[in-house]
Formats: structure tokens, sequence, C-alpha cells
């Protein structure tokens, strides 16, 4: 199953805001074990954001627009997604009494503008929103499936974490896509390649290099039928394996030091200490500040 992202707003391209909703969105397609191929920004441009449309459905099962929901002229979406699917737009009833009990509780202007939300594709249901008054679209039609999000965060977020990851889930059929990150210090970008190329042409788990400032990073990616499944086999299997490679090559390189972290986004320390056990029996000679699981713990506590 391939995803592909299409994050509508000529506010991104022009470079005044920052497109962090894409990278949520990134996460839970792991998280959901979808495969997140391409990822695409257009400006409201009807015509253009209906090309982009039209190539994402050309290479993806589903595909996500983020922004362009709501009820001015520029907000061009789900005109867009009805263009690129060839479906025509009609109005749902029960969206347009929604809307208008909502401002009317709340005593604000009705104009007839604000019915541009209350349209959707034949072949869409309704996405409900509580945080705003611009919907969410599921659209499914030929095999694919085209879901529609606002932009706004406080709005988008939710959204996510809520029905459209259960829409995901469903897609992904009950996978998970998990990394673990390898931090190499005192060896250049090239050198890791050059050593650990046939690991980086393997599929289980897959092995990708990044440069960063004093270090080098090695991403281990594995896909599994459970988060647990997934994680087992990346600290056991492959990425100890990958693990003794690169402590090989770090020790013939004279690499200080190597620190192994999972990614996560709350870690525990045990599991913590757990890796750094590993990486000190890989490299018995490398210097590991005897302090840092206990930094790291203080870290942790001062942040919750």
């Amino acid at each position: 199953m391939r995803a592909e992202t299409v994050s509508v707003g000529t506010e991104i391209l022009l470079g005044q805001i920052a497109d962090t909703n894409a990278v949520e969105l990134g996460r839970v397609f792991a998280e959901c074990g979808i495969a997140h191929t391409h990822r695409q920004t257009v400006g409201d441009n009807l015509e253009r954001l209906t090309d982009s449309l039209r190539l994402a459905l050309s290479r993806a099962d589903i595909v996500v627009t983020i922004g362009g929901l709501g009820p001015t002229d520029d907000d061009l979406t789900r005109d867009g997604i009805a263009a690129a699917l060839e479906d025509p737009l009609i109005l749902d009833a029960a969206v347009e009494s929604r809307l208008r009990s909502l401002f009317e509780r709340r005593r604000l202007v009705w104009l007839d503008s604000q019915i541009r939300q209350a349209y959707r594709p034949s072949c869409g249901d309704v996405i409900e929103n509580p945080n705003g008054t611009a919907p969410g679209l599921v659209c499914r039609k030929d095999g694919k499936t085209v879901i529609a999000m606002p932009g706004p965060k406080p709005e988008f977020v939710p959204m996510l974490e809520g029905p459209v990851k259960e829409i995901l889930v469903g897609l992904g059929g009950g996978g998970v896509i998990r990394s673990r990150i390898v931090r190499i210090a005192g060896m250049g970008e090239s050198l890791v390649e050059d050593r650990l190329r046939d690991l980086m042409k393997q599929d289980d788990p897959t092995v990708a290099p990044y440069a960063k400032i004093g270090e080098v990073h090695l991403r281990l990616t594995a896909k599994r039928t459970s988060a647990s499944e997934a994680d087992a086999d990346l600290a056991r299997e492959n990425f100890h394996m990958t693990s003794q490679r690169v402590a090989r090559l770090a020790s013939e390189a004279g690499a200080g030091q190597l620190i192994l972290q999972h990614v996560s986004r709350r870690y525990d320390p045990a599991s913590w200490n757990r890796l750094l056990e590993e990486a000190r029996a890989i490299f018995p000679a490398a210097r590991f500040p005897a302090a840092w699981s206990a930094a790291k713990r203080r870290k942790r506590r001062a942040r919750e």
C-alpha cells in the first residue's frame, strides 16, 4: 500500500510557513505500516492542484491532502479532488445544517460562501471536525482512497490522530514501519557508505546514511506486523548484525565513540542502558561517558 501527501497552499511555497503537518502525517503513515513514497506541495491554483492530484493517483493507492478546505475562493481542494476523480460535487445537507446551526449558536454573521464547506464529491464521506467549520473528506473510487484534511494545526492533529488514523490502520492491514538510528562519530559519510555498501542494498532492514554535524547517522528500518515484532527484530538480529559491522569499521577508522539510539518520542532509560551495554560489548575500547545515561534520565524527568 503506497501513499502520497499533497500539501496545498501558496504560503508554503513562498516560505511563509513550515509544513509541519506533513511531518506528522509521515509519522502516522509509518505507524500504520503504509509506505509514504512521495510528497508534493502545490499553490492555490485549481489547474495545478488537479494535475498534482492526478499524478499522485497515478502512483499511489492513498492520497492525503492538507489544507484548502475553507470557505474562501482560494480554498480549492475539494474542487481539485472532484476534478481528479472525475466525480461531481454535491451539497451535503447535513453539513450545511450543522454549519448554519453553529453560526447561529455563536451569533456569527452568515455568508453564502460558507456553503462551500458543505460540498463533497459524490463518492466521498464527511470526516467530522469538532474543532473547526470545514469537515474532512474521505473519497473512494476505482480502488483509490483520497483523504482531505484541514490545514490549521488545532484541527489537523486531532483529526489525524483520531478518525484519519483509524482509516489508515484499516488500509495498512495492521502492519507498522519502525526505525532505529546508529550514530557514528569520527567517520565521514562517504567512508561509512563505502564500508557498508552491501548492507545498504539489502531490503530487510533497509540501511541509509545521513550526514550530521560531527557525526553520521545510519537509519535502520523494518516493516513488520506489529511494533513489538519490528523493535525486537531490529534490536536482536538485523540491528545487532549491522552494529557488529559498524563496530569493525569504526575500529578500523579509529572512531572514539559510538552511540546507539532507538528512535522514540519518549525514551525508556532502561532500554537506553541496555543499548549502551550492547555498544560497550561491541566497542570495548570506545569511550562512553559514565554519567551520560544518568544525565539522560535527569533530563527526561525534568521534561515530564
